[in-house]
């Protein structure tokens, strides 16, 4: 009201705009108002680099890759270096315009604002997780964001840069047969993509890659004096995870951004820099890949192609074919979806959707694993309340504020991820790699926090008259260690809903199912408190609640859990086509010129963030098809 009624006066004068008499909030609306205005201005007046599906109809490149996310940004980067082969990167969401996605503090909107989600998520839910989950907004289902954007999942994940334990990677070789795998083997192709602003080049950080990597320039204190307290518990503390030698291990996360820049998503650092400069680069928007062609029969399948569809015109088709292969990096939900639309995958299960079957493929779709997270969540001491990343403790003028310090490159609210600091444990020696990784919030007590999660909890009993009021009011500031799950003993699978493309697959993770998957959770526990106990500015525990038993804890957390959103191996790689899905090359089983690239690979979920490892998987997989060895 007061900007409003100030503009006639600053207006009256004929030779000059006087903003002196502006308060600080009137400047910042003004400010904010300049920036969004000209970034408006500069996007209306750009031509698109994109192309759309009508425009590829019956044209022909040497690789075609399905998905824009992670993995498919990286492919179609490393395979256009060749300047004589032709490159069809296909996303099916739109471009990364948004404020969002560009700064690491748009995390938490781009997961619960509709008008974000809309546009920029296929807004998975899970089937029904049976004894599992409160969410209010659909009970017993759980929320499963996926990027439907360029960028994918890297556009609007958290942005931890974590490689997984080595002993992951060994397992990959020796267990599970994925020769070329150990962490020996992939190591290099972390250092290739990397360009750590933290580390100076060495045997475990690279130099010079595309893809930035550096700590907050803003880093919570709570997130900083949890290290410190689990230094002064003997943990280790380290500046970099990225010797992936993980246990009782504690850190300040680094993150995939560039310094006072914001989020680096590998569609940023992959794709968005080479848009005009490699002709032999194209880059399709608003495309929706129905199927993969596949000729010939039994022993003599063949991989010619794709067939699309505009996404804002359903019905319309349109073909576009594959001199050398396609490769499909959709994601851990979509890339079986595709290839079971396409006729690969179990008989019975597309024969009862009425999918012609191209070859019976029993993994397809199954073994699906995924983290799962756990909240420990206690009030802080209210001088220090106002330190906290709760959204009450930003406001409107913050964000504001926050948005005008983004894009003049300065440190703010902002510039903070939800993630920031970590420790990993295992619930017992004998274990080759942690199986819980403790994700710290520096917030979460609040009610705006909870519902993000899909929470609308009671106050619980133990809290105090204070807390609940303030509970009530959405004023409670807190700090979150979130004890996540790395390797769950429960499977799931992603299965048909029909043969129509837009209809989403059914995805059931099969969430607890296995009754020892909180097992190791429980076991930490203590330990964890023993680290928060020695903060200073922590003051009692809310979630769970100090004076429960274990029995009470386990029901709770039942009730009180959500995905850390790392869904993998639902084509995972192997030696058979029994029990897998590609070969060690990623090739799929039984189908030449056709591969997976993506965390749906992965024999085993690893033990960490899956971005860092996804995009390892397709930097290697780049040097695969650059040697386009015999199918194996």
């Amino acid at each position: 009201g007061e900007f409003v009624a100030a503009m006639p006066m600053a207006m009256s004068s004929p030779t000059y705009l006087d903003l002196s008499d502006l308060t600080w909030k009137q400047g910042v609306l003004v400010a904010s108002g300049l920036v969004i205005g000209g970034l408006v201005v500069r996007r209306l007046f750009q031509k698109s680099p994109y192309v759309s599906a009508s425009d590829l109809n019956n044209k022909e490149f040497d690789y075609i890759v399905v998905g824009a996310g992670s993995a498919g940004c990286v492919l179609a980067n490393r395979l256009s270096e060749d300047t004589d082969r032709t490159v069809l990167l296909i996303e099916a969401g739109p471009p990364d315009h948004s404020w969002a996605i560009a700064a690491p503090g748009g995390y938490m909107p781009l997961q619960s604002w509709p008008s974000l989600v809309q546009k920029f998520n296929w807004n998975y839910w899970t089937t029904n997780q049976t004894g599992t989950g409160i969410d209010w907004r659909r009970p017993g289902e759980w929320f499963s964001p996926r990027g439907k954007v360029l960028g994918g999942c890297s556009a609007i994940n958290a942005m931890a840069y974590i490689r997984g334990d080595r002993a992951d990677y060994d397992s990959w070789e020796t267990t599970h047969g994925c020769t070329g795998w150990s962490f020996k083997k992939v190591l290099p192709y972390f250092l290739k993509s990397e360009n750590n602003h933290d580390h100076p080049a060495d045997e475990f950080h690279g130099k010079g890659g595309p893809l930035h990597v550096s700590r907050s320039r803003d880093t919570n204190c709570f997130s900083t004096e949890f290290v410190e307290a689990a230094g002064t518990c003997g943990y280790k503390r380290v500046t970099s995870f990225n010797n992936c030698d993980l246990t009782s291990t504690a850190g300040v996360i680094q993150h995939t951004q560039i310094p006072l820049q914001g989020r680096c998503s590998t569609a940023r650092a992959f794709i968005e820099p080479y848009l005009g400069s490699r002709p032999n680069l194209t880059v399709a928007v608003g495309t929706i890949v129905t199927r993969v062609d596949i000729t010939g029969q039994d022993k003599s399948l063949v991989a010619t192609g794709v067939t699309l569809e505009d996404a804002s015109r359903p019905g319309s088709q349109f073909t576009v074919r594959a001199r050398c292969e396609t490769i499909i990096s959709a994601g851990a939900f979509n890339s079986p979806h595709i290839l079971m639309l396409s006729g690969v995958g179990p008989r019975a299960h597309l024969a009862e959707h009425g999918i012609q079957v191209k070859l019976d493929s029993p993994a397809v779709g199954q073994h699906l694993q995924d983290h799962i997270n756990l909240p420990v969540c206690y009030s802080v001491k209210p001088e220090a309340a106002s330190r906290t990343l709760d959204k009450h403790n930003v406001g409107l003028s913050g964000v504001l504020v926050g948005l005008v310090k983004f894009h003049l490159g300065l440190p703010g609210r902002l510039l903070s991820q939800v993630l920031q600091a970590c420790l990993f444990l295992k619930s017992s020696p004998a274990l080759s790699a942690p199986d819980v990784q403790v994700h710290v919030v520096p917030g979460g007590a609040s009610k705006e926090f909870f519902e993000t999660y899909g929470f609308r909890s009671e106050p619980r009993d133990h809290w105090t008259d204070e807390q609940k009021a303030s509970w009530e009011a959405g004023t409670l500031s807190g700090f979150t260690p979130m004890l996540t799950l790395l390797h769950p003993s429960s499977r799931g699978s992603v299965t048909l809903q029909g043969s129509n493309p837009r209809v989403l697959p059914a995805v059931n993770p099969g969430y607890l199912r296995d009754p020892k998957d909180l097992a190791p959770a429980l076991a930490v526990l203590k330990r964890v408190r023993e680290v928060v106990k020695s903060m200073p500015n922590i003051d009692g525990e809310l979630v769970p609640g100090a004076h429960l038993s274990d029995d009470e804890i386990v029901d709770l957390w039942k009730r009180f859990c959500f995905t850390c959103y790392h869904p993998t191996s639902t084509c995972r790689m192997g030696t058979t086509i029994k029990d897998s899905v590609v070969n060690p090359q990623l090739q799929v089983h039984g189908v030449r010129n056709l591969r997976v690239v993506d965390a749906s690979v992965m024999p085993e979920i690893v033990s960490g963030n899956t971005n860092a490892p996804t995009i390892m998987i397709a930097e290697k997989a780049a040097d695969l098809l650059r040697t386009r060895g015999e199918h194996v």
